[in-house]
């Protein structure tokens, strides 16, 4: 049973989920055989991960299933070890595969008091790391930097190798949602190397996504473009849906920012495509918040304007049961847009106050100074220029700090140089 668990945990790390699932059934045939509850308990949990939304097996069912026959188990033998296990493994799963944040965090907790309590590492390690994901995802920023760290210090010291280079992953999110952008880019470094020497096929496909991320975070299309195109490549060649459709969508979003609404259309359209495959949809729910906002921009610039409101609407609602402050703020901000075109300006001004709140509170840069940008156009409309020139003041001090985060002089300069960013300098200069 020991060697089945161990190889089986081995070919999920290598994202050989079909080897890792026959590994862990004849870890459950033979310990229902000898009456092992406890252990079946645990092969189970480790069974739900070969059918999460990273491998082959895919099945969300079957994910559901196994959780629920391990909780049975662990409650009939008393397993306390079982039962911090059991809330580690319904977190992850609840978070990746079910995209339930919040509910995610609450048996996440659950696991970190137990293990605290019980001075169980091997335990809190992960628990901390996932909890820090659920943070960071939810727009709590901060306190998700600080799980990660603490998750990578606990990493280091019992010499577990996957969880460290997973928490290179949650750090990089955290300081690019922040703004954070060289500290964001020597976390994704450290998550390319780890990701190779370990092997993990699932970290290295998620790389050249987060380099085209943080590249279009900061204007620079065209580096993001590269980066997208690759990790298209690497995502197909290593047979991650996952992956893929992300890079799809950032080369979506990435050809709006250069104007090419076509090019754009013709990967959303490839998205959409993949979507009404299961393989790709019960893989990616979060993929489906990126999705709907860009149907909203991109019905919007196509003049489309019952569409682009129908999918901000879409967007706001699923940020809000996950819930997700980023997207809360963007599908404000999406209605928003609609809603000056309508020329509905109270209802816009209203939409695009409450997206900015929101991006404040989560300390999300590019959507806390695009509010305001957006204030500055309904302020200039109600020729209330001093409210503009404030709204707009408070941007290029934000647009400066996000410069000021940033090291590398040529990727700097292309985004203080970009289109958007000079359009927030122009109107300023003008008032």
């Amino acid at each position: 049973m020991s060697l089945y668990e161990n190889r089986g945990r081995t070919f999920q790390v290598l994202m050989d989920m079909e080897k890792a699932a026959d590994d862990f059934q004849k870890e459950i045939d033979l310990a229902k055989e000898l009456g092992k509850k406890n252990i079946e308990a645990q092969a189970l949990l480790n069974l739900a991960l070969c059918y999460r939304p990273w491998g082959a097996l895919t099945d969300l069912n079957k994910v559901r299933k196994c959780l629920d026959k391990s909780r049975k188990l662990v409650r009939e033998t008393g397993d306390q070890a079982g039962e911090i296990r059991w809330n580690i493994m319904a977190g992850i799963q609840t978070l990746i595969s079910l995209g339930q944040d919040s509910e995610s965090a609450t048996y996440l907790q659950e696991a970190i008091d137990a293990c605290k309590k019980t001075g169980n590492k091997r335990g809190l390690g992960p628990a901390l790391g996932f909890l820090g994901l659920c943070h960071i995802r939810m727009g709590d920023l901060n306190k998700g930097i600080k799980e990660a760290s603490e998750s990578r210090e606990i990493a280091r010291e019992i010499g577990n190798q996957f969880l460290l280079v997973s928490s290179f992953h949650w750090s990089l999110l955290g300081h690019g949602s922040r703004g954070d952008y060289d500290k964001a880019f020597k976390a994704l470094e450290n998550l390319a190397k780890g990701a190779n020497e370990i092997g993990s096929k699932g970290l290295i496909a998620m790389v050249p996504n987060h380099y085209g991320w943080l590249y279009s975070e900061l204007c620079n299309f065209e580096k993001a473009v590269i980066h997208d195109k690759k990790g298209l490549d690497v995502s197909q060649r290593l047979e991650d849906p996952e992956a893929e459709l992300y890079n799809l969508l950032n080369l979506v979003g990435e050809h709006i920012g250069f104007g090419d609404y076509d090019t754009a259309q013709h990967y959303l359209n490839e998205v959409q495509e993949k979507r009404e495959l299961q393989r790709y949809t019960d893989r990616c729910p979060k993929s489906e918040l990126h999705f709907f906002r860009y149907m909203s921009e991109l019905s919007r610039l196509k003049e489309n304007y019952s569409k682009a409101m129908e999918f901000a609407e879409e967007t706001l609602a699923r940020g809000q049961s996950m819930p997700s402050k980023k997207y809360i703020s963007m599908g404000w901000k999406l209605k928003g847009d609609v809603l000056m075109i309508l020329e509905k300006i109270g209802e816009a001004a209203e939409c695009f106050e409450k997206g900015r709140d929101v991006s404040d509170q989560m300390g999300y840069p590019p959507l806390m100074w695009k509010t305001r940008f957006s204030l500055a156009q309904i302020y200039n409309q109600q020729s209330n220029y001093d409210a503009a020139k404030k709204s707009l003041a408070e941007a290029s001090s934000i647009i400066e700090r996000m410069a000021s985060k940033v090291s590398d002089t040529e990727v700097k300069e292309t985004f203080l140089n970009s289109e958007p960013i000079q359009n927030v300098n122009k109107q300023l200069n003008a008032l």
